[in-house]
């Protein structure tokens, strides 16, 4: 049917767009009608409009937190932030020589690291499709050094294959690549493909294996001066007289398949993964220090907000002065809240009930790292690893070589353990010397070094950090699907923004994402017009265009924010074996609620108590808990089965005081369970 002239069709009213509003506003209609796709980063910011001495408070400085006040700020709003700790960055954060810092067990640690060398014991690099954070890195003039994540000399380690011995990257893809490669080009050869293939096709898919997996003339992936230039020589090639070259053995392609190293060949494949990489020049918090340079006036630290009310008028958050201990109040006409909901889900906050079963049902992950300064720089000095990532079944999960330094005598740290899941709970529960202790005594397992040249360190279990209680959210499909618009929608005067209201968790990106479009919305509402909007436009002509092509073609805008997300466990390989009740308590549950059940109540929130806890009488309360998580408390029905999850329940409802006479079975915790598998998606 062609397009007359009292048809409206999509053609005719992107046309109309366009004569009156130019190209700006015709994109933000195609964009609107599905016919073009949304950037969730447009470059830098430009609010446009009027704020009319709008006023917004800020809680939390974190990288959500900085962003919304850098930018509003420039657009002309009255901004003021909270901030329980005593410095910018939250999770960006960056420990060095001197600092000290008190978990929720009331444990301190001081940093003993020498002058220049540090960890990042929460984000700790930026890939370069992270285009915010690298443009704020730019506009602050914070320098960036590259980050390696793929070395191919670092090792893949199995504590259960090749007797132990950790084998360099390099050997396990190369040998992975040419076994399967060979393997296939027999089948491709014997023409025994099920989809048909011409004879040239044939020729090529050969000739693409032969140069894929290193084979020779025959098809075959053997020792050889060929295979050797993919994953090293026993005798690399030198000059004059030296030795000649000679070519290493390739390992069986059956011993890999059974060893379950070919899994970290993709590491460096992942699209956050993919190089380039880096991280910001002398640590992580170099940019929140930047940003804090900027916003020194606007930020007040050292405060614990205890409150969040608003009413048609404004918002107030009621927060406790840390030095003072005094009850203060801070108001604003807008309230931009980037707390983590593993915080927020405790405070008392005047919002509706949709937007307050969203912030109840993100629980966070946990996350350990350890950081170890020895004496000497022995992978590089002995093994000749420059940067990069070592991988391990090992419950220290994987080791990352100091990317700054590199090739300097004197002392280096090592992030010594990187990991969630099962082995973090465990790592958690342990006092910090004890964790040092294991993390030397498995990473001593792919570097025998780490007795001898031991120095200090010192580890971070995030779910004692008082200002988090926990890494970072994690979603199901099934919370995303309920639960997310609402969390991420203005309620009345306050909006959310942070890693957890984005589909990039556990990232800077995500927070910084979502910061950009939380402001951008309240912008929206305050001025009462787009952002960058220019050339204008009658918002009543576009708004009736739109609605009469909607009520005309029913078209259903897609969201813009959906992908296909990628769902996986870290479920560790080393989950609980246990079934008595007390040691279950003390390798997860003490983490959190302490060895007496005394639980934590000196950080921005709070883990209750379980002595004496009126609600233990009964083992089906804490049964229920276990299994669907709780208010920033992950479910553990992926790490504990029936007989489990009854071992525990009866354990805290008989100890700590509590003194109930019931038990809960096996076969009453498996009713108790949740019908589908809570299944989350990590960063």
């Amino acid at each position: 049917m062609s397009d007359s002239p009292s048809t409206l069709t999509r053609r005719n009213l992107l046309s109309m767009i366009g004569m009156a509003a130019g190209g700006a506003v015709l994109y933000q209609a195609m964009t609107s009608l599905g016919y073009a796709a949304v950037p969730p980063y447009r470059g830098p910011m430009r609010l446009g409009g009027d704020p009319k001495g709008a006023s917004v408070l800020i809680l939390g400085a974190g990288i959500a937190g900085l962003v919304s006040a850098y930018e509003l700020r420039k657009a002309g709003y009255k901004v003021q932030v909270l901030e329980y700790n005593a410095k910018a960055g939250g999770r960006s954060w960056t420990l060095r020589g001197g600092d000290e810092f008190t978990e929720l067990s009331g444990i301190k640690q001081t940093c003993r690291f020498d002058e220049g060398l540090y960890i990042n014991p929460g984000p700790w690099r930026i890939p370069y499709n992270h285009y915010a954070m690298l443009d704020y890195y730019r506009e602050l003039g914070v320098g960036l050094d590259p980050f390696f994540q793929v070395n191919y000399n670092a090792y893949v380690h199995s504590s259960d294959a090749f007797g132990g011995k950790p084998q360099r990257l390099r050997h396990v893809q190369s040998d992975y690549q040419g076994g399967v490669s060979e393997l296939l080009a027999k089948v491709v050869g014997q023409g025994k493909l099920d989809a048909p293939l011409t004879k040239e096709d044939q020729e090529k898919l050969l000739e693409s294996l032969k140069d894929f997996g290193a084979l020779d003339n025959n098809y075959r992936y053997s020792q050889s001066l060929g295979t050797s230039a993919r994953r090293g020589y026993d005798i690399d090639p030198g000059g004059g007289l030296m030795p000649l070259a000679q070519p290493s053995q390739p390992m069986q392609l059956k011993d890999l398949l059974n060893s379950g190293m070919w899994s970290a060949i993709s590491q460096g494949q992942l699209y956050e993964y993919q190089t380039a990489l880096f991280q910001p020049t002398g640590g992580m918090d170099m940019l929140p220090r930047a940003f804090e340079r900027e916003l020194k006036s606007v930020l007040r630290f050292n405060a614990k907000v205890s409150g969040i009310e608003q009413n048609d008028k404004g918002v107030t958050a009621t927060y406790t002065d840390l030095k003072t201990g005094r009850t203060e109040h801070a108001n604003a006409d807008w309230c931009i809240c980037t707390l983590p909901l593993s915080i927020l889900s405790q405070l008392e906050i005047n919002v509706s009930d949709k937007m307050k079963a969203a912030i109840a049902a993100v629980p966070y992950d946990t996350g350990f790292k350890a950081g170890i300064q020895f004496k000497r720089r022995f992978w590089e000095d002995d093994e000749r690893i420059y940067g990069g990532i070592t991988r391990t079944n090992l419950p220290i999960n994987r080791i990352s070589y100091p990317m700054a330094g590199i090739n300097q005598p004197g002392k280096g740290v090592l992030l010594a353990a990187y990991t969630f899941g099962a082995d973090s709970y465990k790592f958690s529960a342990m006092t910090p010397d004890e964790r040092l202790k294991k993390v030397v005594e498995y990473g001593a397992q792919i570097h025998p070094q780490y007795h001898e040249e031991f120095d200090n360190g010192i580890s971070v279990a995030w779910h004692r950090v008082p200002w988090t209680n926990g890494c970072y959210g994690l979603w199901t499909d099934d919370t995303r699907k309920e639960h997310y618009e609402n969390l991420c929608r203005i309620d009345g005067r306050i909006l959310l923004a942070g890693e957890h209201a984005s589909y990039i968790p556990a990232w800077q990106e995500g927070a910084a994402l979502s910061a950009r479009d939380a402001i951008t919305r309240l912008h929206q509402r305050i001025v009462g017009c787009p952002m960058n909007r220019s050339p204008t436009m009658s918002r009543t002509f576009l708004g009736t265009a739109l609605l009469a092509l909607v009520s005309t073609l029913a078209v259903a805008a897609p969201d813009p924010y959906r992908h296909d997300d990628v769902i996986f466990r870290n479920d560790a390989n080393h989950d609980f074996t246990s079934t008595d009740g007390a040691v279950l308590y003390q390798s997860i549950c003490q983490g959190c609620h302490m060895p007496g059940g005394q639980g934590a109540h000196s950080g921005a929130g709070m883990y209750p108590k379980l002595a004496d806890n009126p609600r233990l009488t009964t083992p089906g309360y804490p049964a229920t808990i276990m299994l669907n998580g709780l208010h920033g408390m992950q479910s553990f029905g992926a790490y504990l089965n029936d007989a489990q999850i009854a071992a525990v329940a009866n354990y805290v409802t008989t100890h700590f005081g509590n003194k109930s006479t019931q038990t809960i079975s096996e076969q009453q915790v498996k009713e108790l369970r949740p019908p589908k598998p809570i299944v989350y998606q990590e960063g």
